[in-house]
């Protein structure tokens, strides 16, 4: 949430267009920080629930645009009202299958301003808790390495050496940045 948020105030300071990608209700901004006043946000989710939350969390944004739909169609109707400084996706991509990510990413990358980044998360595959979280919370995510994340981004026709990954605190989330 941390990243996500220094990346959300570094595109403010560029000149603020965001576009969220399965944002839930924004818990990255829970606190309202004042710099999203001057932000244009552009939320989609499926949930209508997380986008009311979003919603209210976001109230003091100059420009607010909630999507309520499926990632599919959701980013071919907000596609063309880039260029985005910042396209972000925390924890969307955990749940999808490596050929729909390049795509996405193919689309994110064509909507890009100059100098404008892609970020998004997924679980690393060398969580130790993989086990507990399938067999106890019946909660299953595709876990992917460095490399496969490299591989997923060469797909999409994008340059991996525009591609840094880090690893958050817990070592558990690999944090993706696409350089534009």
């Amino acid at each position: 949430m941390v990243w996500q948020r220094h990346l959300i105030h570094d595109a403010y300071l560029r000149a603020g267009r965001i576009l969220n990608v399965g944002c839930g209700g924004c818990a990255d901004l829970a606190d309202s920080p004042s710099f999203i006043r001057d932000g244009n946000f552009t939320l989609l989710d499926m949930d209508g629930d997380a986008l009311a939350l979003a919603t209210q969390r976001l109230r003091d944004a100059r420009s607010l645009r909630t999507v309520e739909r499926d990632v599919i169609r959701g980013v071919r109707d907000v596609i063309g009202e880039g260029p985005y400084d910042l396209v972000l996706c925390g924890g969307l991509f955990d749940y999808l299958p490596d050929r729909l990510i390049s795509r996405l990413l193919r689309q994110f990358s064509a909507a890009l301003s100059v100098g404008g980044c892609i970020a998004f998360t997924n679980i690393s595959n060398q969580n130790p808790f993989r086990v507990w979280m399938e067999n106890l919370a019946n909660w299953h995510l595709i876990h992917r390495s460095e490399d496969q994340m490299a591989s997923i981004v060469r797909e999409a026709g994008i340059d991996p050496d525009r591609l840094t990954i880090e690893r958050d605190a817990s070592g558990l989330t690999l944090l993706c940045r696409i350089q534009g």
